[in-house]
């Protein structure tokens, strides 16, 4: 090994309270010539205490491990030694906790049963100070956006989200109530039962959240169904 190859060598840590994973990442990574493995540690606590006598490029975190977990260990990492990037390798591919390990400074998050060139690549790539994400995590990161679209309009109709979701004869209903019919004149006007102007009555009443004939009408004003119906 020349001096060339001293200077390009990325030191890495391994985190994982399963020996077995350590020994197996080990071996995948034995090839790489730039690639020397310094520390090897089965929970954050022990790993933090090596970094007093280690010096780590990157670290290859677990989340889950006994004594300090990996959510814990970020947060010291990140405010004792920020100089540390944090590449996570989990088994696990909640959302929610892949954006969390995001937020507390993660550079990138690979799943456990990737290859060693996809390891290669996410150690490179985090080395260089860009983001690394193993394909089926990052299809669901592209996904959030879309996701979190869908959420909200599920939860908020727009306007002409209630409006398309009443029926003919509902917006018909729905402006003679804001004009002040009664039921029996509703039912004269458009020539249909007493007990169908209450159907449709108690239908509007269901489908746009409110509580009364009262609340259809404030409703209707409120969101213009009713100049546009």
């Amino acid at each position: 090994m020349n001096a060339f190859d001293i200077q390009t060598m990325i030191k890495v840590a391994l985190v994982d309270d399963h020996q077995l994973m350590i020994d197996g990442i080990r071996l995948l990574l034995k090839d790489y010539a730039d690639i020397d493995i310094t520390v090897t540690a089965g929970n954050g606590k022990e790993f933090i205490k090596t970094l007093k006598n280690q010096e780590v490029d990157i670290v290859m975190l677990d989340i889950n491990m006994p004594k300090m977990d990996g959510v814990e260990t970020i947060k010291v990492l990140k405010k004792e030694f920020p100089a540390i990037n944090t590449l996570i390798l989990s088994t696990l591919d909640d959302t929610k906790l892949i954006r969390k390990m995001l937020e507390l400074g993660a550079m990138g998050y690979v799943l456990k049963n990737t290859s060693g060139n996809e390891l290669k690549r996410a150690i490179d790539t985090v080395h260089n100070g860009d983001y690394y994400f193993t394909p089926a995590i990052q299809g669901k990161l592209l996904a959030l956006p879309q996701q979190k679209k869908e959420k909200k309009e599920r939860k908020n109709y727009t306007r002409e989200g209630h409006h398309a979701a009443l029926t003919k004869r509902e917006k018909e209903i729905l402006k003679l109530i804001a004009e002040e019919y009664t039921g029996p004149e509703m039912s004269a006007h458009l020539h249909i039962s007493l007990n169908t102007v209450e159907t449709h009555r108690k239908n509007l009443v269901a489908k746009l959240g409110v509580k009364s004939s009262i609340g259809l009408v404030k409703y209707a004003i409120k969101h213009g169904l009713v100049d546009n119906i």
